[in-house]
């Protein structure tokens, strides 16, 4: 039985709408694979929609991206786009903070018989899923009309959001047979 799924498309900028026309490409290829149908819609936001129409984000978009069934996000922002405080045009956040998005978790994982970039033969093992809190930098600055805030901010200002969560990280690591799950937060 072939299922279909709605897919926000949110291309974004600089390289980002070149990359989701391949993604695209390798995303159709797939489908009869896989036995599920796709169903791409390409939505407006990024810092050139901004400077095109005054919203990194439209209203229209957002809804959109509620009611798919997923979403493939692209690059976005563009450094020399500013918003009024000096802080970057950078969509992601809204996104993230929208749908309570705290951490970015990538999983890392060999196959074999495909190269791998590391020269150790136990590189071939990798298996692991890296969670990354979303909580320095650009994310710590997000809202506070400030550009400087991200540079004012240490480390210390960043594990005070950390802490209650690096918790609910480390419990919700499910390890895989014989492994370990370990929960690790940077200082």
């Amino acid at each position: 039985m072939e299922k279909n799924y709605r897919v926000a498309v949110l291309p974004g900028d600089g390289i980002g709408p070149e990359v989701m026309h391949v993604a695209q490409a390798v995303l159709e290829a797939v489908q009869p694979r896989m036995g599920r149908a796709l169903t791409l819609e390409w939505l407006p936001a990024g810092a050139q929609h901004y400077l095109d129409s005054g919203a990194a984000l439209p209203e229209a978009t957002l809804r959109q991206c509620e009611s798919a069934d997923a979403i493939l996000f692209g690059a976005m922002g563009l450094p020399h786009v500013r918003g009024a405080d000096g802080t970057e045009i950078i969509p992601q956040l809204d996104l993230r903070m929208h749908f309570d998005l705290y951490a970015g978790v990538r999983p890392i994982r060999t196959f074999r018989g495909l190269p791998t970039p590391l020269s150790n033969p136990k590189a071939e093992q990798s298996d692991l899923v890296l969670v990354r809190e979303s909580t320095e930098g650009l994310f710590y600055a997000r809202g506070r009309g400030d550009a400087g805030a991200m540079k004012k901010c240490s480390t210390r200002c960043a594990s005070r959001v950390t802490a209650p969560r690096a918790s609910a990280s480390s419990r919700s690591a499910s390890p895989r047979a014989g492994q370990s799950a370990l929960g690790v937060r940077s200082a």
